[in-house]
């Protein structure tokens, strides 16, 4: 337990009785592989997401069916995108895309953004969901502002 406590999922109790501390044992087995697999899924959202809308979304699950939630939506685009790929070989369309979503999704991040989608060259970003925000619009609006800056 002091090994859990201090963090160290690895433990085990190894069950080796089948009386009343074989029970306990076993139980507090499945409870490190509950947090074992909180643990997963805590990383496995923090590759798509920060890790504070994770966080959010592990402590207030989505319900079922949804709920209306006011936010601010933010698409972005890159103007002629066509025709700059005619110019380019398809490596060279790959590293701007890479290069530009980098600098793009850090804009919408640092403002308490999501991205939600990705459509070849373009980008839907949230504000104000999962995670509330009281002034959604705002961030949204110094989001896209950043994103201009960023293009230069």
């Amino acid at each position: 337990m002091l090994k859990v406590q201090k963090g160290d999922l690895n433990a085990s109790a190894r069950v080796a009785a089948n009386d009343e501390l074989g029970i306990l044992a076993e139980s507090f087995d499945q409870m490190i592989e509950g947090l074992r697999d909180r643990e997963r899924i805590k990383e496995t959202f923090g590759r798509f997401v920060t890790p504070e809308i994770a966080q959010a979304i592990l402590e207030n699950p989505p319900v079922p069916g949804g709920e209306n939630t006011e936010v601010s939506v933010l698409f972005s685009d890159i103007r002629n995108y066509t025709a700059i790929c005619e110019q380019l070989s398809p490596a060279r369309v790959i590293a701007l895309l890479n290069d530009y979503f980098a600098h793009m999704v850090q804009a919408v991040e640092k403002h308490s953004g999501l991205v939600y989608q990705f459509v070849g060259d373009g980008i839907m970003a949230v504000f104000g969901a999962p995670v509330k925000l009281a002034d959604h619009a705002t961030h949204c609006v110094l989001s896209a502002l950043e994103m201009l800056d960023a293009l230069d």
